[in-house]
């Protein structure tokens, strides 16, 4: 018999707070925000060096029409992996939330899918066990690290991107104006010769 003053328990006896870890390549189960975003950011980041690579030696060691004619397959794929394992990770995120997973479907449609990365992103899942299982256990030491990692990977990303394209574009925006300074002067050249030659 109970007694009024015990904790509630589940189904044989477990108790009602149950939890699970998670596991990176499993297809079913929740996943709380922060598994989400350090999964996905571990899945990109893993593609984008192995792309790097490949394409740096690829393109070193074959010419260019063969070494295009190599990666577009390779750039293909990674896509095609990345929005897979993203569905994934999505659908079980969206379990989390206690919400279907084919709900993920709508991340492919556009500007929709920015609504959806907020909220898988930041919105809390069920504080309890769901339709859809136990809810993830509590967040680790290294899941935490390997969050900031992803954070301070893209902020030195964004840098590297500003650093190389900032000066690229005033490069580019330079140029632009020269040529077109060159274009006008060439045409103020040929109206001068105009003149000269009609006024003869």
């Amino acid at each position: 018999m109970n007694q009024p003053y015990t904790p509630p328990e589940g189904e044989a006896g477990a108790p009602a707070d149950r939890t699970y870890a998670p596991r990176f390549f499993a297809l079913q189960g929740r996943l709380g925000r922060l598994r989400y975003f350090v999964y996905g950011g571990v899945v990109m980041v893993t593609l984008y060096a192995v792309l790097t690579a490949v394409g740096v030696v690829v393109s070193i060691s074959l010419a260019e029409s063969a070494a295009n004619a190599v990666l577009m397959p390779l750039v293909l794929l990674m896509l095609l992996a990345c929005v897979v394992t993203g569905l994934i990770f999505g659908k079980r995120r969206l379990n989390d939330l206690d919400f279907s997973g084919w709900w993920i479907l709508l991340a492919l449609l556009p500007l929709v899918n920015l609504v959806m990365a907020v909220i898988l992103l930041f919105v809390p899942g069920s504080k309890g066990e769901n339709r859809f299982g136990p809810r993830p256990a509590a967040n680790g030491a290294g899941l935490v690290i390997g969050a900031f990692t992803m954070i301070l990977l893209v902020l030195a990303w964004v840098g590297l991107l500003l650093a190389v394209a900032l000066p690229a574009y005033q490069d580019y925006a330079e140029r632009a104006r020269a040529q077109q300074f060159e274009l006008q002067r060439q045409q103020q050249e040929l109206l001068e010769e105009q003149y000269r030659l009609y006024s003869e």
